[in-house]
């Protein structure tokens, strides 16, 4: 008898308590324009390339992915949406999401959702 059938399951949360999004992960740039219905994110996660990003769950035509951010604008949206829901507003999924990317020049780029 296995740990499942015992009920006991994977908890889908990192060693510091974060969530895990056991999915393939997905480039920004292979995502832009092209709707997306973005269903959960989790704050604050660390990897190779620093802290403090977002990892930002999606689904694209019945796949589920994620991707990885640390655009201020990305982050700030999500933040007034997980204050909605915490004050009691369903928000997620959230469907027909299109991200847009803008050039800053020296090869920099900000990325936002399409209001």
């Amino acid at each position: 008898m296995s740990f499942a059938d015992k009920g006991i399951k994977q908890s889908g949360r990192t060693k510091d308590g974060k969530k895990f999004f056991d999915v393939k992960e997905t480039r920004l740039m292979d995502i832009l324009n092209v709707p997306i219905t973005v269903v959960d994110f989790e704050t604050n996660v660390k990897t190779k390339q620093g802290e403090g990003k977002y990892c930002v769950l999606f689904e694209q035509n019945g796949q589920r992915s994620k991707f990885i951010t640390n655009c201020y604008n990305l982050k700030d949206v999500l933040d007034q949406a997980r204050e909605a829901e915490n004050n009691g507003q369903k928000i997620f999924p959230v469907e027909n999401v299109i991200v847009k990317r803008r050039s800053l020049g020296d090869g920099k780029s900000a990325y936002y959702f399409e209001e």
